[in-house]
């Protein structure tokens, strides 16, 4: 049977089939999530077109394959507003239209300008929405690529992998560095910490989805008059959620047993889909009612979306009932405190408080970062357009930190441990490299604020032009474009050295060392972190252009 996607059937209520709320002169009806991943699942054509074997610093073997996939699906299209505006005949194809159509317009807002917020019954896009169907094409690049351990090595769980914006963005090559993966592996960004998770013992599963920012795109969907238009899958749960279960039986295939708990990890545009389905009841459903993903992370939530807003004859009732809030699972949201924060950040800061607010904060963890924008070091190192003139030393490398999250995720999900209380503003996480500063790290909006620069005490040159609309940075926070202070100078300035106390190289390289272990006691870097950060202390410092004394 067909029924609406209203507020009623998100919430796994008995409901009717009914016009669209503010779409009542569209067409956009859809089944029951369960009905239309299994169609979807039962229209895969797929093959494994690679298999090859890796292995990690320490000579653990670890199989690889690549598989194809085509496969159809469906959703709603609009026709009018702001991401149609951008291109001709496009739309993103939704199936959560209740969540993602009121929040449409701050998708092409100016990342640099504030959003404006609070969202209010009417905002966004109430054009008509229109049922339309599509496909996911192997020509394009759809696909999954997979890692797995030893079956002696696994730890009995599977992480699924989606990338951000991007079509069909394939995995960088998996322990490439060739550098210690203990205590972990270094510049893992690259694999989007498929690294990281393969080292701790888990089978992953890295999804290739149509799923860039608007209005790029090679996916076409027809609604019913015929008309075709190109799209992009980021506002679509069916779709992943359904790719995971056919991970889940891959897996099962090739370890001899089904994966315990499933993790799902999404940077940028992925995180955008992990919390969409978090919030969407009755889509994270297996056969037996179980949840497909048991535990979620998202890193850096594209746009700062979606926020758990949806709006039912002017009042907010995401998350009302009872049943909804049960069905969330534990998630984590990373926030790269550098990343716009004008529009982006307070998204980001919005959507943990209304988790909060609407009895979730048992549930969710907003974690920020420090010094970090869109792109760690690692993810530098594989994405190369627009990063000319970066250096490794301009981007923290985010690894560690991740390794102690995702140990922290895990441990939520399968043990019922309480992770550490959410850190924000203020009270941020702080990486080593930031509590033991040799400059300031400060994100240029001009080069799309992505990617971090560090600007080293080198007690010489001026404080540095930020870029074109921000002037300079303040790193000494006096108000006077001057000359940059030296690393004592500024760490007397910051409390970090006595006022007779001399700087040194094994100073640098304490501070590290006790910065790393703050970390590791708070559950936020794994153990033996501390040694790796002060036996890097050196080559950090001669690198970064800083002067001690």
């Amino acid at each position: 049977m067909r029924v609406a996607i209203t507020l009623a059937s998100a919430f796994g209520l008995a409901a009717p089939a009914v016009s669209l709320a503010q779409s009542a002169e569209g067409d956009c009806e859809l089944d029951a999530y369960r009905e239309r991943m299994d169609r979807t699942l039962a229209s895969l054509e797929s093959q494994e077109t690679a298999t090859w074997t890796q292995f990690d610093s320490e000579g653990r073997q670890f199989s690889l394959s690549d598989v194809s996939l085509s496969g159809t699906l469906d959703g709603c299209v609009v026709l009018e507003g702001p991401i149609p505006a951008l291109g001709d005949a496009y739309s993103w194809l939704y199936d959560v239209p209740d969540v993602s159509l009121p929040q449409e317009h701050l998708l092409p807002h100016e990342r640099t300008e504030p959003y404006p917020l609070p969202l209010l019954p009417g905002d966004g896009n109430t054009h008509p929405r229109y049922y339309a169907t599509g496909a996911f094409l192997a020509a394009d690049g759809a696909g999954i690529t997979f890692a797995w351990p030893d079956p002696a090595d696994w730890n009995g769980h599977l992480f699924i992998v989606q990338h951000g914006s991007g079509v069909y963005t394939p995995m960088a090559p998996l322990f490439a560095t060739g550098e210690p993966v203990t205590p972990f592996p270094p510049y893992s960004g690259r694999t989007l910490f498929a690294d990281v998770m393969a080292a701790a013992g888990y089978a992953v599963a890295t999804l290739r989805k149509d799923a860039i920012r608007p209005p790029g795109g090679v996916s076409r969907v027809t609604i019913q008059n015929g008309r075709q238009l190109t799209t992009s899958f980021v506002a679509h749960v069916a779709l992943p959620l359904a790719l995971t279960e056919f991970a889940q039986q891959y897996v099962t295939d090739k370890l001899g047993r089904a994966p315990h708990k499933t993790f799902y990890y999404g940077h940028s545009g992925g995180g955008i889909t992990g919390r969409l389905i978090n919030q969407t009841l009755n889509a994270n459903l297996a056969h037996d009612g179980t949840p497909i993903i048991d535990g979620i992370l998202n890193d850096d939530a594209g746009n700062g979306l979606y926020l758990p807003i949806a709006f039912v004859d002017g009042e907010d009732t995401l998350f009302e009932a009872p049943q909804a809030r049960d069905a969330f699972v534990p998630q984590i949201d990373i926030t790269r405190q550098l990343y716009n924060p004008l529009s982006y950040r307070v998204a980001k800061r919005l959507n943990a408080e209304l988790l909060l607010e609407k009895g979730l904060g048992d549930r969710h963890r907003h974690y920020e970062i420090a010094g970090a924008s869109h792109f760690d070091a690692g993810m530098m190192r594989k994405y190369s357009q627009g990063t000319e003139g970066f250096m490794d030393t301009d981007l923290i490398d985010l690894s560690g930190i991740f390794a102690g999250v995702i140990d922290r995720l895990h441990d939520w999900v399968v043990d019922g441990a309480t992770p550490p209380a959410s850190r924000a503003d203020g009270s941020a996480l702080n990486p080593p490299e930031v509590s033991c500063p040799l400059g300031a790290y400060f994100a240029p909006a001009d080069r799309g604020g992505g990617l971090t620069k560090l600007a080293a005490f080198d007690g010489v040159g001026l404080e540095p032009e930020v870029d074109s609309t921000t002037g300079y940075l303040d790193m000494n926070g006096n108000g006077v474009r001057d000359r940059r202070e030296t690393v004592e100078q500024a760490w007397r300035r910051l409390g970090l050295l006595g006022p007779e106390q001399p700087m040194s190289a094994e100073r640098y390289s304490a501070c590290l060392d006790g910065a790393a272990r703050e970390l590791i006691e708070e559950g936020f870097l794994v153990a033996g972190s501390n040694d790796w950060y002060a036996s890097g202390a050196r080559s950090r410092h001669e690198v970064s252009g800083a002067q001690l004394r």
